[in-house]
């Protein structure tokens, strides 16, 4: 409840400032932009990039963020593309054009193509190369990446990045009307990523997926369903998972065939049987999370210990699938497996800094049940809601389940008590 009252405050102070914007008083913006980014804006320019808002979004990010969106910010002032000057990008770059792509298109080519939904209505798709508005990609859709969202520091990241990329689909008026995030891998393939739109979401996610296979076929990289994308220029990149646009999956899909007679494949022969679906492409450690999160956990919950050493040894798992693979494990029995998993997601360090209160609950619940109750509370304290007196009902049962198991039944009693005498 507090969260949200927190989400709807900061969302009627970032509109009360676009409102002065718009109406003229931005005298404090153009000083804030001398003082922090040494360049002169025009209104015109102030307000067509949403400085204003954006400004305001930046003095609320912690200071390796903030001072990374003033940079960004600086960059959209002077007219430089998305292409941030710094030495993980370079190599990035580099890295890539070793392997024969053609990074153009991707980082400051032209990129743009029009595509039409069946009302008639047109579009263009194209990369933005504007950093200022690769960081209002959330706005346009209200999600948490807007700016007065809690997760408002991915979409920076995702302007300073050279491996991500953000496709905004314009109206006639220049209106957004689809976005969509592509990432590249460290192999040279596309991701693709949740595909928004206000139109038909279906012909949407079509234009995309043509969109995106063009896209690759000029730069001469591939189109995957999973790879490693690289914290490039600051860590705490995260993502929500991308989706297959080439069909390479399109088994695991729940009215498939196969996943309508997975339940009767022999344990022994699962793997074989996924390999020869997926023929001729390998069955990578890229895919593993894919195949495994297709799986219903009630039917076929062993089918990740066919991958269990494998999971171990891949440093690239996020933190989502690092989750399901523990419970799967310790549904089965194998703990000793899942505190595997769990110990070394807990020294991720930089993945840390980007849980938020959602995840931290979550891993917490997990490492209480993988025993390990003091890594738990540690978890839960280091949140943005620290004190217990401000934890929610969730957060206080999983800190009296820690505390049961450290044999404190004292403290697991207060925890379940009065908040706020905590």
């Amino acid at each position: 409840m507090i969260e949200k009252a927190r989400h709807r405050l900061e969302r009627r102070v970032c509109e009360a400032e676009a409102a002065l914007i718009a109406s003229g008083l931005d005298a404090e913006i153009h000083a804030a932009a001398d003082r922090f980014l040494g360049v002169e804006l025009g209104s015109a320019a102030l307000r067509e990039r949403d400085f204003g808002i954006l400004f305001s979004a930046a003095a609320r990010l912690p200071e390796s963020y903030r001072s990374l969106a003033h940079q960004m910010l600086a960059a959209s002032a002077r007219g430089e593309t998305r292409m941030y000057d710094h030495a993980d990008n370079h190599a990035f770059a580099e890295r890539m054009r070793k392997m024969g792509l053609d990074l153009a298109p991707w980082l400051e080519g032209d990129s743009r193509r029009a595509a039409e939904f069946s009302d008639g209505s047109r579009v263009q798709l194209e990369i933005e190369h504007d950093p200022a508005r690769v960081m209002m990609m959330g706005a346009p859709f209200g999600t948490y990446l807007s700016p007065d969202g809690m997760n408002f520091h991915i979409a920076v990241l995702n302007a300073a990045g050279a491996n991500k990329a953000v496709v905004y689909a314009r109206d006639g008026r220049g209106s957004v009307v689809g976005r969509c995030l592509l990432a590249l891998t460290e192999r040279g393939e596309i991701l693709t990523y949740h595909r928004y739109t206000h139109g038909n979401r279906a012909e949407f996610e079509i234009m995309i997926s043509t969109y995106v296979t063009e896209l690759a076929a000029r730069m001469g990289a591939g189109v995957a369903a999973g790879g490693r994308v690289a914290d490039l220029v600051m860590r705490g990149w995260y993502d929500d998972g991308p989706v297959d646009i080439g069909g390479l999956l399109d088994f695991l899909k729940a009215d498939s065939e196969f996943m309508s007679s997975v339940a009767k494949i022999p344990a022994g022969q699962l793997r074989a049987e996924i390999e020869r679906r997926l023929d001729p492409h390998e069955l990578s450690p890229t895919l593993i999370p894919s195949v495994v999160e297709a799986m219903p956990e009630d039917r076929r919950p062993e089918i990740v210990y066919a991958f269990a050493e494998e999971l171990l040894l891949c440093d690239d798992l996020d933190t989502r699938f690092n989750l399901l693979a523990s419970k799967l494990l310790r549904s089965n029995g194998n703990v000793a497996t899942s505190r595997r998993i769990m110990d070394r997601l807990m020294c991720r360090r930089h993945a840390q800094r980007a849980w938020g209160w959602w995840w931290r609950s979550k891993i917490a619940e997990e490492l209480v049940a993988v025993g390990e109750p003091s890594l738990a509370l540690r978890t839960l304290r280091a949140g943005p809601y620290g004190r217990p007196r401000d934890w929610d009902d969730d957060e206080r049962r999983i800190a009296a389940s820690a505390y049961e198991a450290l044999r404190r039944p004292a403290q697991a009693k207060r925890m379940l008590g009065n908040p706020a005498s905590q």
